[in-house]
Formats: structure tokens, C-alpha cells, sequence
């Protein structure tokens, strides 16, 4: 079945969308299936938390990304 004619809802929105309105699982138990809130939902939320939470990109962007980027903790990177 072609995944354009496959409908989703979105809880949050509580829109039906397309599966290519939702990020696909890359990790975990259940990879490759579509993650519960639509890609909208999901940027929106992430945004909301980055304004409640000043401190989050210091926290657990930054040592992710330098991680994922340079395979260095922060106490590598000091």
C-alpha cells in the first residue's frame, strides 16, 4: 500500500494527516513505525519547551551534538 494513502491522527492536533506528515522511529523497540504526534505538533512542542527551559540547549543539545558530531563528552571537550 502506498504510504500517501495511509491516514494517521494526530493527537495533539487532532488532525488526520498523511504517515509522511510524522517522523519515522529511527531507534528503540518500535523503529520504522511513525511516532505518535505529527512533525508540526512535534516542532511546536520543542519550541514551547525550549521557552520554558533556557537552560535546555546547555544542558542537552550541546553534549548531544558534540557527541553525535565529534564523539566527544563535554569533559572532552573542556
Amino acid at each position: 500500500m502506498d504510504q500517501t494513502q495511509v491516514i494517521k491522527r494526530c493527537p495533539c492536533c487532532e488532525q488526520e494527516k498523511s504517515l509522511f506528515d510524522f517522523a519515522i522511529r529511527q531507534s528503540g523497540p518500535r523503529i520504522g513505525q511513525p511516532v505518535a504526534h505529527c512533525k508540526a505538533c512535534n516542532i511546536e512542542k520543542q519550541r514551547e519547551r525550549k521557552e520554558r527551559d533556557l537552560s535546555i540547549y546547555r544542558r542537552i543539545e550541546w553534549p548531544s551534538k558534540l557527541r553525535r558530531t565529534y564523539g566527544i563528552t563535554v569533559d572532552d571537550y573542556y
